[in-house]
């Protein structure tokens, strides 16, 4: 922790001379907005539309648990508008916020109000589509605030949004209403928020720490046998990631594998939409 608290300050210092020393040629467009990670970035896109210039900060297809921003991270955030993250899952964002905070940026918690307790260990709260929309209104009303002159464009993509939050809804309603299974089994517990909005729960093949690690042998031996219990037959890996878990568990079972995305990463897949689509047609496969 203390090395970590070293390296922000020191981060910070060398942003602060970073930017004192390039001048012009590293200023951004004024409409510039950054965002952390893959979600937050198309989230963000999606009201934003062509008014404002919007960044990534985490590098593209990387996921965002293990990034750490470098000193011209933190000088070219300084340089912007406003800064967009979820708290939830970007945890590293206390320690540059003070600093982009005092340049003017205006910073944005799109987690910000949303209870995280119900589940702690799963930080991907935008998979539960009425957080998505509080996201997506959060956004909104940042950037008409910070650019108050396309406040109207904002509401009208927001408008959009919520008619498109509303058909997901409604897909996961009939999901809902239609599954024949309540459980389902994942390579990393990724998906609380979207099982909690239909009501199955789902158990990951990785250790019981949540941390990714492989399970032990007798955890293995308890999920297969629970797989056989409640006639699971498909088994989810995560999309951008490795399959061998789930590879390994489908074969002792005799089943498949499918995929879900949590949104972290650009996988290729398309925006939040697109993908929750994906999610909500494979997970209607294998609670049939």
């Amino acid at each position: 922790m203390l090395v970590k608290k070293v390296f922000l300050l020191c981060a910070a210092v060398c942003a602060a001379v970073f930017m004192c020393s390039c001048g012009a040629e590293t200023e951004l467009p004024e409409n510039t907005v950054y965002t952390t990670f893959y979600a937050m970035y198309d989230l963000t896109s999606e009201i934003a539309g062509d008014k404002m210039n919007v960044v990534q900060l985490v590098p593209s297809g990387s996921g965002p648990h293990d990034f750490e921003p470098t000193a011209a991270d933190i000088a070219a955030v300084s340089e912007s508008k406003a800064l967009v993250y979820c708290g939830s899952v970007d945890t590293y964002i206390g320690g540059i916020r003070e600093t982009v905070e005092k340049s003017g940026v205006r910073t944005l918690d799109t987690a910000n109000g949303v209870d995280i307790a119900k589940d702690a260990k799963d930080p991907h709260i935008w998979l539960d589509p009425s957080i998505a929309l509080e996201q997506y209104t959060a956004i909104s009303d940042m950037l008409s605030e910070i650019d108050p002159d396309n406040s109207a464009y904002y509401s009208e993509r927001l408008a959009t949004a919520a008619e498109n939050i509303n058909e997901l809804q409604r897909e996961i309603d009939t999901l809902k209403s239609t599954a024949h299974k309540n459980d389902i089994i994942v390579s990393h517990a990724a998906y609380g928020y979207l099982c909690n909005c239909i009501g199955i729960e789902q158990h990951a093949i990785e250790g019981g720490s949540g941390d990714g690690s492989d399970p032990t042998a007798k955890q293995m031996a308890e999920l297969i046998g629970f797989a056989g219990e409640n006639d699971i037959r498909i088994i989810f890996a995560q999309r951008n990631e490795s399959d061998r878990a789930a590879r390994a568990m489908a074969e002792e079972i005799g089943g498949d594998v499918l995929l879900l995305d949590p949104l972290e990463a650009d996988t290729g897949s398309g925006g939040y939409f697109e993908v929750m689509q994906q999610n909500i047609q494979a997970l209607g496969t294998a609670l049939e």
